[in-house]
């Protein structure tokens, strides 16, 4: 040993010489995981696994896009303005998740295809009222002169 080697024959030996893993593992330490409130992450046998990420901690809950956008509270929709008509109401009845949805609630629009009975008019808005979403075509006084398409994000408060 004293002059650089491990004055062993067998590597058993030389971890006892040099007393360095005698017991032949990897001598490390336990590894330890701190406890954090909602913590996602398990550790079993030194192996650290994740689960869903807790809205709580940054993430989405989820491990789906459809159930990310349902914990967020974020809904997607699609629907049309029928012809000679200048509005659409969207209930609860028409979708589900529509139950609960005030005028503080966020509802962002677009019209895939949108003709007016006014020249140039050719947008739509929409805003939440209580329980529903109310789709308005530019003034809220155009006619529609072919079926609107329309789809819609919902973002509940």
């Amino acid at each position: 040993i004293s002059l650089g080697g491990t004055g062993a024959t067998t590597a058993a030996d030389a971890r006892t010489n040099l007393d360095v893993d005698q017991a032949g593992t990897d001598n490390s330490t336990n590894v330890t995981l701190a406890t954090v409130t909602d913590n996602y992450l398990s550790l079993t046998d030194q192996e650290i696994t994740a689960g869903n990420v807790p809205i709580s901690l940054g993430g989405t809950g989820a491990t789906t896009a459809a159930d990310a956008r349902t914990n967020l509270g974020v809904f997607l929709g699609t629907g049309f303005i029928p012809i000679g008509e200048d509005h659409k109401a969207l209930t609860s009845t028409d979708f589900g998740f529509l139950q609960g949805v005030d005028s503080n609630d966020i509802v962002i629009i677009t019209a895939s295809s949108l003709t007016l009975t006014t020249p140039g008019a050719t947008s739509i808005y929409a805003k939440c009222l209580a329980n529903s979403i109310e789709v308005y075509t530019a003034n809220g006084s155009n006619i529609i002169s072919s079926s609107a398409s329309f789809s819609f994000i919902l973002i509940k408060q």
